[in-house]
């Protein structure tokens, strides 16, 4: 045989398994449909048969199903409270704002400053300054460190917290403070 036949005779094999895979991928789909249009007929939903159409769609092609189902599944909100002050550091009986922003609605919302972490069941409501923001002047009468957390309930039920520690020094030390960064 010559090389050209050979080649040709070559290429019609391969065009007829070609031709034989194309068929069996033809039955089964049309198998598939078959067996689709029966879940069809029995389910009272259509969302598991949508996604089992793209399951079997994407796994014939070699996509991966889990990834792409992964991103149809809703996940549920992450509820937050972000709290900041207007002074992180500030002397016995100054005023700071503190703002809770909330990235939910919620009816009140409550905050607390515990003096090295010990509850002293002083628990103050803040007021809200628009959609989003709360707000509250605070002053702290004793020195230490004040660990200030709000407290509101999120849409589900769920009791979220945000907190942020604020620094109480005495009286005048800051001036002096100042004074030795002003020397640096």
């Amino acid at each position: 045989m010559s090389k050209r036949r050979k080649k040709n005779a070559d290429t019609t094999n391969t065009m007829n398994r070609m031709d034989k895979n194309i068929e069996v991928i033809a039955k089964n789909s049309a198998e598939t449909n078959n067996n689709v249009a029966e879940l069809v007929k029995n389910s009272r939903s259509k969302l598991p048969i949508i996604i089992s159409i793209i399951a079997l769609f994407f796994t014939i092609s070699g996509v991966s199903v889990y990834g792409i189902i992964k991103d149809f599944i809703k996940k549920p909100p992450q509820y937050e409270i972000y709290l900041s002050s207007e002074y992180y550091t500030l002397e016995v009986n100054t005023n700071t704002d503190i703002l809770a922003t909330l990235n939910f609605d919620t009816s009140s919302i409550s905050i607390a400053g515990y003096l090295n972490s010990v509850r002293d069941g002083k628990i103050l409501e803040m007021k809200q300054k628009n959609e989003t923001e709360w707000q509250r002047k605070v002053s702290f009468e004793h020195t230490g460190i004040y660990k200030v957390v709000a407290t509101a309930t999120a849409p589900n039920g769920e009791i979220i917290e945000g907190c942020v520690e604020i620094e109480v020094i005495p009286a005048g030390s800051n001036i002096i403070n100042q004074f030795f960064e002003g020397l640096n």
